[in-house]
Formats: structure tokens, C-alpha cells, sequence
């Protein structure tokens, strides 16, 4: 059944569906990033900041 649906079809319906999923999946990650508590990403935007040492990463997860 499904051998003879893919070879009734063309690929471009096949391609369609994937750049479908495709945009419906990162507008979902785009929607998740912007939505909900402000100092989410608090913690991850500082790291580039620190050396290392857990003085600093414990002070961050006081912040919170």
C-alpha cells in the first residue's frame, strides 16, 4: 500500500511536507525563546563571561 502511494506521487509533494514540518518546527522554537520569564536565560547569557571558578557560578544561581 504505502509502495504504491510513494510511486504514485511525485517528489516535490514529498519536499513540500518537509519545508512544512521544517517552518511549523522553528516557528515552535521561535514561540518557546520568547515566551515565558524574562531571566531564563540569565544564567547561559553570562557564561562567556566567567573564568571558571564556582564563586562566580554560585552567585549566579543566587541571583535566581
Amino acid at each position: 500500500m504505502i509502495r504504491d502511494f510513494i510511486s504514485q506521487t511525485s517528489d516535490a509533494i514529498f519536499a513540500q511536507i518537509g519545508l512544512i514540518i521544517f517552518f511549523l518546527l522553528f516557528l515552535g522554537i521561535v514561540y518557546w525563546t520568547y515566551r515565558g520569564r524574562k531571566n531564563r536565560f540569565d544564567r547561559e547569557r553570562n557564561l562567556p563571561l566567567e573564568d571558571g571558578t564556582d564563586e562566580q557560578r554560585s552567585s549566579i544561581d543566587h541571583q535566581k
